[in-house]
């Protein structure tokens, strides 16, 4: 059974603070038998953490650490600027989201979990994705815990194309062009910002550079297989998705991952459009 907590932190950066400082160190210290977290809008900036626990007393003992932290993380920053919550349009209506009640600061609430069954190829195949989700959130743990932020947008560019070679070479897109035309084409309305041209010019060189390489390198390769083992399971039993649109599996995995890394709606328009010969940036 999944157990969901969303812990409510009214700034993004925040947010990736206390993921660094506190989340993470309690996932070490109570050890979930799975977990995966995302970063979400809805109710204001928070984390989404689901988890599981075969022991009830471990369990308990997590949410209590859960608890402590985010009340240390508070006294912490008590005189912090938060600025009122207020909601993206584009974003309200990419999600079709229509509760849109703001909950305390630096609370703790228990939402239930609802796995997105049609986004992820059905029931039977929603646990193989729960798998890849508990992986992901495990390779954006060790990015987040070992990067800054510049080093790590350039981490998620690199995974994007690898994870594109995944695809590809499962049979799940007939090219980089489909497949990131695809990408792109969910986050457009974010396309506005101000233009980086030395950032557009490194990451050009950087695809060509990893297109040029042999082998993947040592870093990614454990994620790397990871999904493609659980990619090859959901196709096996997914049956929400007909083969031409089937590369959108893969779209959401990537975007997951983006999204644990921190990589705002309107980078990842950027980045996909790298891959097309386009670039606006917002970093």
């Amino acid at each position: 059974m999944w157990h969901s907590k969303h812990l409510f932190i009214h700034d993004f950066g925040l947010i990736d603070r206390f993921l660094s400082s506190h989340l993470f160190s309690v996932i070490d210290a109570a050890t979930p038998d799975q977990w995966f977290f995302i970063r979400y809008w809805q109710g204001g900036p928070h984390i989404r953490l689901r988890y599981r626990f075969d022991d009830p007393a471990r369990k308990k003992s997590f949410d209590g650490l859960l608890s402590e932290r985010l009340q240390v993380f508070e006294k912490d920053h008590e005189g912090h600027p938060f600025r009122e919550v207020s909601y993206d349009g584009r974003i309200v209506e990419l999600e079709g989201v229509s509760d849109l009640d703001i909950y305390p600061n630096f609370s703790i609430r228990d939402i239930p979990y609802q796995p997105e069954w049609q986004r992820y190829g059905g029931q039977e195949a929603m646990a193989y994705s729960e798998q890849l989700f508990h992986r992901s959130s495990e390779m954006a743990k060790t990015i987040i815990d070992s990067l800054e932020w510049p080093k790590r947008y350039v981490v998620a560019f690199d995974l994007m194309q690898y994870s594109f070679g995944v695809a590809e070479k499962m049979g799940m897109t007939r090219s980089e062009e489909e497949f990131f035309s695809s990408y792109h084409r969910v986050w457009e309305s974010f396309g506005a910002g101000p233009q980086h041209e030395g950032v557009r010019k490194a990451l050009e060189k950087r695809m060509v550079k990893n297109r040029d390489r042999l082998e993947v390198p040592d870093v990614y390769r454990d994620y790397l297989v990871a999904l493609e083992t659980a990619m090859e399971r959901i196709l096996e039993t997914q049956n929400t998705y007909r083969a031409e649109n089937i590369h959108y599996l893969m779209v959401s995995h990537i975007h997951m991952l983006n999204n644990r890394l921190g990589i705002s709606p309107e980078n990842e328009y950027f980045l996909s459009g790298i891959f097309l010969g386009k670039g606006v940036a917002t970093v």
